[in-house]
């Protein structure tokens, strides 16, 4: 049968974005669908065509094993389960009765192509273009583990490594991650060039429905090369800012974090359904500042309208911090990631909050791959608020902008073309070339 989610993936690794969308018109929607010949309690599951993929990685993944009772939804749900992993370009499954009458699932795959490669262009306000390449094996040791490189040479110098392990320890949901990376640039907010580097390992275990644990543990440095006079923050009644020198010198940091939140959206890059929060609470030590906690408050809700396809996306986010944070810590806030039409990184501090409004039309979406990811074609109208203060400070009014602009999907990619007016009245062009959420 053919698996529309396999010429989705050889369409990715042929780097063609543009022609996505008539692949996936050409493409058949879906493979047939035929009922088990036999229902009843699973006696013995024969699995086939699987030379790399481990046995244990198929079973987890079709959510089947013996014991188990199996209809025709069961059969159905792991079908898509094997088809939508992104390992294998042919599935089968089948249920009937051996010659002893005991009922056997029978299932047969034809694996893919895991290995995938391609160039890294990106743009941000802050660092402009980036250029680079990326490597990524998405079922190492047949077990599922995705291991991704990434190095960008041109404006921010980086490259950065991640190991992400699912079912860690054999248990279901608990997931893990090992991070390296490291990056030098402008620092752009700053008259300073700087150098980092940050290692981290973190964990997140979804046990009941779309509820979540997560905790980590990262350790890094960052380098202020240059020294550079800025005045120092205002942090409340008595305290001025002044011309200070800031001189050139590293921090050695450790970051341990503990959050719970829920995730339920049906699509982690486009939701068109569904909400995710996300509290964490943070404990940040060092050399060369004291140390401090950090809570953090991410929430967002994707509404289905009543006129068609038509969406209501909503965010709010918060920061609190216990008291100065480090440099490579700080807010700064406005521009096409957070509050469009403010000036680019204008409002600056240690706490902050963000709240967005956008109402999304899709005008054609079609999925590509079974991570989520679409190509496809929107409009959409937001409104955008926020605010910035050092810790001791009063915040200020809030800042409110707002504005209409289109959206394209193109893999992981969201190009948005933005007109954003500020409070005086002013407009202005903002792009994007990522998911904000």
């Amino acid at each position: 049968m053919p698996n529309p989610s396999s010429s989705s993936r050889r369409f990715r690794s042929a780097l063609v974005p543009v022609l996505a969308l008539l692949l996936a018109v050409l493409v058949p929607a879906g493979a047939a669908r035929a009922l088990p010949s036999a229902k009843g309690r699973i006696a013995r599951i024969a699995i086939t065509g699987n030379a790399h993929t481990k046995e244990i990685a198929v079973r987890r993944v079709m959510g089947l094993a013996e014991g188990d009772s199996l209809n025709a939804d069961r059969l159905d749900k792991a079908w898509d389960a094997l088809e939508d992993c992104g390992w294998f370009r042919f599935v089968d499954m089948g249920a009937d009765r051996d010659g002893d009458g005991k009922l056997v699932l029978t299932v047969e795959v034809a694996e893919d192509i895991t290995t995938y490669y391609g160039p890294l262009v990106r743009y941000n306000r802050r660092h402009n273009y980036q250029l680079g390449g990326w490597l990524e094996e998405r079922n190492l040791g047949g077990t599922g583990q995705l291991l991704r490189f990434e190095v960008s040479a041109w404006r921010l110098q980086a490259a950065g490594a991640e190991w992400h392990v699912p079912w860690l320890g054999g248990v279901r949901g608990l997931q893990g991650t090992l991070s390296l990376r490291g990056e030098q640039a402008d620092f752009v907010f700053r008259p300073t060039r700087y150098r980092k580097w940050d290692a981290g390992l973190s964990t997140r275990w979804t046990f009941a429905g779309p509820a979540f644990v997560q905790g980590g543990a990262r350790r890094g440095n960052f380098a202020q090369r240059d020294a550079y006079l800025a005045q120092s923050p205002t942090r409340g009644a008595g305290s001025a800012g002044v011309a200070t020198d800031y001189a050139a010198g590293d921090e050695d940091h450790w970051r341990l974090a503990l959050g719970a939140g829920l995730d339920s959206r049906d699509n982690p890059i486009y939701p068109h359904r569904g909400a995710s929060v996300l509290v964490e609470s943070a404990w940040w030590a060092g050399n060369g500042f004291a140390d401090y906690r950090e809570v953090t408050g991410d929430a967002r809700a994707f509404l289905p309208l009543p006129a068609g396809r038509h969406l209501l996306a909503l965010r709010a986010w918060g920061r609190r911090v216990s008291g100065p944070v480090p440099l490579d810590n700080v807010l700064f806030l406005g521009g096409p990631d957070t509050i469009r039409g403010a000036g680019f990184g204008s409002l600056e501090g240690e706490e902050g909050w963000l709240l967005t409004a956008e109402y999304r039309l899709p005008l054609v979406m079609v999925p590509i791959a079974p991570g989520g990811e679409s190509v496809g074609l929107g409009l959409h109208a937001f409104v955008d608020g926020g605010q910035a203060w050092w810790d001791g400070a009063t915040p200020g009014d809030p800042v409110v902008t707002w504005g209409a602009g289109a959206h394209v999907s193109l893999d992981t990619w969201q190009l948005r073309f933005e007109g954003a007016r500020n409070e005086d009245h002013k407009w202005f062009f903002c792009f994007g070339d990522r998911f904000t959420f």
